[in-house]
């Protein structure tokens, strides 16, 4: 079952709907992209993030896991990109 991105909560009010380490989850990604599996945790720019922030990630389809050449790699789709670039205003 698909929902649009109107009416995906996660993308039109990230700041109230995902908890703070998904909303730092979120923009790493957006802001790095070099990321990887590392020792049991996600490393995204100078963070890690533990693979149940990033799985929440993925179920609320905000992210996908891509095979890379030199493993797993992050980035976001269409909706994660829109609720990065709302997390974004909301700083600002």
């Amino acid at each position: 079952m698909t929902i649009s991105l109107a009416e995906n909560a996660a993308v039109t009010n990230p700041k109230v709907v995902l908890p703070r380490r998904q909303q730092q989850a979120l923009t790493a990604i957006a802001t790095y992209k070099r990321n990887r599996m590392r020792a049991g945790s996600w490393e995204i720019g100078d963070e890690r993030f533990s693979p149940s922030v990033i799985e929440a990630l993925k179920a609320r389809r905000l992210a996908r896991e891509r095979k890379d050449t030199f493993g797993p790699v992050l980035s976001l789709t269409t909706a994660g990109q829109l609720a990065a670039d709302r997390l974004k205003e909301a700083r600002q």
